[in-house]
């Protein structure tokens, strides 16, 4: 798989209900601008916890794909004005995830 640069949203974005219901995904940017193109979204693990159940379906999509957009980082739980990390290690099992796809 072809790796791109990381893409960096705008934080804090809220709909009028004070949901993110009506903000595209990331899935969703990505659907759009490939126009026309096969784009498969798939979870593998959450920013936290220890939920391996989405992992089979995205590597299965890794294998597939030509170009792999991986998405990682931090919610406001782990980091926010006032509580700061002690190490900027990725929460949960997203470097292992990451590994797993960087691999293949």
């Amino acid at each position: 798989p072809s790796f791109l640069p990381p893409l960096h949203l705008p934080l804090f974005q809220f709909c009028i209900d004070g949901t993110t219901n009506c903000l595209p995904t990331i899935g969703d940017v990505f659907t759009r601008l490939n126009g026309g193109g096969n784009t498969r979204v798939a979870r593998g693990v959450g920013f936290s916890g220890n939920d391996t159940s989405g992992v089979g379906d995205a590597l299965a999509a890794v294998r597939a794909s030509d170009v792999v957009v991986l998405v990682l980082g931090t919610s406001n739980t782990e980091e926010h004005e006032g509580i700061d990390r002690k190490d900027t290690r990725l929460p949960g099992l997203q470097e292992d995830f990451a590994h797993q796809v960087g691999d293949m």
